[in-house]
């Protein structure tokens, strides 16, 4: 196997590992905020099991009269095809599947890939 392709499978090792493993909830989403990939503590936060999650849009783990506020900004924090090194984190609500209403602190980090 070339390096190239050991230093691709040993990143994604690492990312898996890092997102997997993590306490804090990770939600990947497109920036039609479609969620394509949840963590293990995103589960466990929004109560929610990873495959009622994917291809949802991310809009609908936040309370109803938030959402089209919340949508706007985070259409603001994604503007630009890659997010820089801007303030990107915003003291929002979330929503759990059982309806509770918690805070929750929302970072956005974005890059460009191929497929998305």
């Amino acid at each position: 196997m070339n390096t190239k392709k050991e230093d691709l499978f040993k990143s994604d090792d690492q990312f898996r590992t890092l997102f997997e493993h993590s306490h804090d909830a990770m939600i990947i989403s497109n920036r039609e905020k479609e969620i394509l990939l949840v963590n293990a503590a995103a589960e466990r936060i929004f109560g929610y099991k990873e495959n009622e999650l994917i291809g949802k849009s991310i809009l609908e783990l936040m309370p109803e009269d938030k959402r089209s506020s919340y949508d706007n900004d985070m259409s603001e924090a994604l503007k630009d095809k890659v997010v820089t090194n801007r303030d990107n984190s915003k003291d929002f609500f979330g929503k759990r599947k059982n309806g509770e209403i918690f805070p929750i602190e929302l970072t956005f980090t974005g890059w460009n890939s191929k497929n998305r």
